[in-house]
């Protein structure tokens, strides 16, 4: 389905030092969309997805092995809590919880770089020509409202693009594409972060 969610779609659930489960702070969701997916079996936790290669791979190992490259990108602090897969008869529809399993990966990354209500933003063509994207929050860098085009990025950052961009792997756009041209890296802070953590 053009430009939605449907029918398949992770939501990963993580938090920092600045966003816990408070009243007044909400842990962050980062949505990313997959490929078709197959019902929870014994021998799948969370189902299969089908890769772009056309197999029926592991949806918990797919998921898991890019929360473990984006927990090289994030700071000690961060914690991968759960993530959750929901699927949607058609794109209005309210979408239907699956799969809901847990995480625990915490960050790794050593950088002391300010990371309260950055959001950091990957921007990548898929093969269709639409636009994804990859947004983290409360991760650290060095500058920001800067604009990287193309390359560089650093080892870490190579390696989480090309998680979402894999063959062997079920990551898909709102346009039911596979992730394909990375084109940006866009850092800036964020305005609702900003007043959530008290900055302004």
């Amino acid at each position: 389905m053009p430009d939605s969610l449907s029918p398949p779609f992770v939501r990963i659930c993580y938090n920092s030092r600045h966003a816990r489960f408070s009243a007044r702070v909400v842990p962050h969701v980062m949505t990313l969309s997959m490929n078709k997916w197959t019902p929870v079996t014994s021998a799948h936790v969370a189902g299969t997805t089908v890769s772009w290669n056309g197999q029926h791979i592991d949806t918990d190992q797919m998921v898991k092995n890019m929360v473990i490259a984006l927990s090289k990108i994030f700071q000690p602090d961060v914690n991968f809590t759960h993530y959750e897969v929901f699927t949607l008869e058609a794109a209005t529809s309210q979408p239907l919880p699956r799969v809901l399993r847990p995480c625990s990966i915490v960050g790794s990354n050593p950088s002391t770089a300010q990371s309260k209500a950055v959001q950091t933003t990957y921007t990548l063509h898929d093969t269709k020509g639409k636009i994804v994207k990859i947004v983290l929050m409360d991760a650290p860098v060095i500058s920001f409202n800067r604009v990287v085009l193309f390359d560089p990025l650093s080892d870490y950052e190579r390696v989480l693009i090309g998680q979402f961009q894999d063959k062997n792997n079920g990551w898909s756009s709102q346009n039911g594409a596979r992730p394909n041209l990375f084109r940006s890296r866009t850092t800036t802070l964020n305005k609702k972060l900003r007043r959530a953590h008290h900055m302004v």
